[in-house]
């Protein structure tokens, strides 16, 4: 029953039940409340299916966001293992590289020393090929030859 049934129901008793008519006038905001309040309510199933579907899309990029954090801290990790290696690596080639560089110097340093030997035996032998030939040109102008 509306209120308009029950106000026209209980009209001939109005002069008797004027509690009767503020009940009536009662139901009347109620009804009327109630009838504004239906937009409303569409409105706010629509916000919660809107708020519930942005939820779902905010759990779905949180995960990614997260696989992707855990990714990438994974490949700067392993990034990092192969900088170490490498650094290890240029480490370990470069005590080989100035090891050989040594080696060189010190095999630089034995030819040099070679090679001046080699000089003072060529001084000798050329001081001594000197003194022949000097003998042999007094031998020929002593002998006339």
């Amino acid at each position: 029953m509306t209120a308009i049934q029950i106000k026209e129901a209980l009209k001939p008793m109005a002069q008797f039940a004027p509690a009767l008519m503020s009940a009536i006038e009662i139901v009347e905001s109620a009804e009327a409340a109630e009838k504004s309040m239906k937009p409303l309510e569409k409105r706010k199933a629509e916000l919660e299916k809107q708020i519930s579907e942005l939820e779902a899309r905010f759990g779905s990029a949180s995960a990614q966001v997260s696989k992707e954090k855990t990714d990438f801290n994974a490949f700067m990790v392993s990034q990092e293992e192969k900088r170490e290696a490498l650094r290890a690596e240029f480490a370990a080639f470069r005590a080989d590289h100035d090891r050989k560089m040594e080696q060189l110097g010190e095999l630089g340093a034995q030819y040099a020393r070679e090679i001046d030997k080699i000089a003072q035996e060529k001084m000798a032998k050329q001081t001594e090929l000197d003194n022949v030939k000097k003998a042999f040109d007094a031998f020929k102008a002593a002998h006339k030859l």
